[in-house]
């Protein structure tokens, strides 16, 4: 009898696990490529202490690992992509990715760089 009612209690017990299943996948849409102007715009209120929440979620970007950091990289054009990775302090590394017509890669690290290369974009 006591079998009996331990196996009850168990099937009792596993009942809500039956009702469980798969939620709903949330679908991210992503509507635009982040553009010079919107993070010109970003880096100039919050500079370097700009957190990724300030940045709308419309925009896409990637995940990506280099070694043990992780990266969210946000393409704007073919030549160009903004990176943010976990720098020190609790404070965030800005890096803007710049492949030149030689084939080279440029890099702009921190807000001020930044905003001083896209200033003197023509």
């Amino acid at each position: 009898m006591k079998k009996l009612l331990i196996a009850l209690l168990c099937l009792f017990l596993l009942i809500p696990l039956a009702g469980c299943g798969e939620d709903e996948p949330v679908e991210v849409v992503f509507t635009e490529d982040l553009n010079t102007d919107a993070l010109a715009a970003l880096l100039r209120e919050k500079g370097d202490d700009m957190l990724l929440t300030d940045i709308p979620e419309h925009y896409a970007y990637q995940f990506q690992s280099v070694g043990s950091i992780p990266q969210i990289i946000y393409p704007m054009t073919q030549t160009m992509s903004f990176c943010v990775m976990p720098g020190d302090n609790g404070k965030n590394l800005f890096v803007l990715s710049v492949l030149t017509e030689d084939g080279e890669t440029l890099d702009y690290v921190g807000a001020e760089r930044i905003l001083a290369y896209i200033d003197a974009i023509p």
